[in-house]
């Protein structure tokens, strides 16, 4: 088991790596951890042509997690990954991260761009530089859940949604909840201008499931308009309803992924046929 340290402050990071090729580095959603990535096969099917990197994000995984929400901003999250790179010997990265992941991708194109190749992004908007009150009311409410405890928090979701997978039940009750509560807090420390996101150059592609009715895990629609700020950027939607079964559609997304992959491959790298 690997780890990266955040020189910053200390906070330690789990990544693995899997195969060989241009470097590919793959961030996790809210909640989730490398783990998910394996269990929808990401790694296997593109270890073949990739130097898969994947990393557990803090507050997550096998990652430290804090409980001090300053600890979770952009800023933060921005060296954690710089920090795996660093551990790699990776200059610089194709990335892909979905939902939370994406986040951190929006952060990294915008403020970190010689680190990075290019982008994917799936369903996750950029954030602004400053916080709706939607966004406020939401991520208050849920710190709040999570404080109360772990299994509020689950019946909170549960109520909206109907009862989980029970594996995705199970990942969630086994969360440190003071860390998701600051996690969640954290994202008043995130955003970007718009200024700053349509000064983006880097090779995107941003992708969402099918429009469907808006909630705290959907960003559909948010998503399809950060994409159209960006010029170098390309936009899909795929025939997919729900947050996470457009993550798990590993079949269906990875092809398309791998062929913008190999159409941004730069910096001296040669992709496989």
């Amino acid at each position: 088991m690997a780890f990266a340290t955040n020189a910053g402050d200390g906070v330690q990071i789990h990544y693995e790596v899997e195969g060989d090729g241009p470097p590919l580095l793959l961030v996790h959603g809210r909640g989730w951890s490398m783990k998910d990535w394996y269990r929808h096969g990401f790694p296997e099917a593109l270890r073949d042509e990739f130097q898969v990197i994947l990393m557990d994000t803090r507050g997550f995984g096998e990652s430290d997690k804090p409980h001090d929400e300053k600890l979770y901003g952009q800023v933060q999250f921005m060296d954690d990954a710089c920090a795996v790179l660093d551990a790699v010997g990776v200059e610089r990265t194709h990335y892909w991260g979905y939902s939370m992941g994406g986040k951190l991708g929006w952060a990294l194109a915008v403020n970190r761009p010689e680190r990075l190749l290019s982008v994917v992004i799936g369903e996750y908007p950029a954030l602004g530089d400053s916080t709706s009150d939607e966004d406020r009311y939401r991520w208050e409410a849920q710190a709040k859940l999570l404080r109360v405890g772990i299994d509020m928090y689950v019946a909170g979701l549960e109520m909206g949604q109907g009862r989980l997978p029970e594996y995705q039940r199970e990942r969630t009750m086994a969360l440190d909840p003071l860390a998701l509560a600051a996690q969640q807090l954290g994202n008043f420390y995130w955003g970007a201008t718009e200024e700053q996101v349509r000064a983006i150059t880097l090779p995107m592609f941003i992708y969402t499931g099918a429009d469907r009715v808006e909630s705290a895990f959907s960003n559909v629609a948010r998503t399809r308009e950060s994409a159209a700020m960006v010029g170098s950027a390309t936009y899909r939607q795929f025939d997919i309803q729900g947050h996470e079964p457009t993550f798990a559609a590993c079949d269906l997304v990875t092809p398309v992924v791998r062929e913008f992959l190999r159409s941004a491959a730069g910096a001296g790298y040669s992709l496989h046929p």
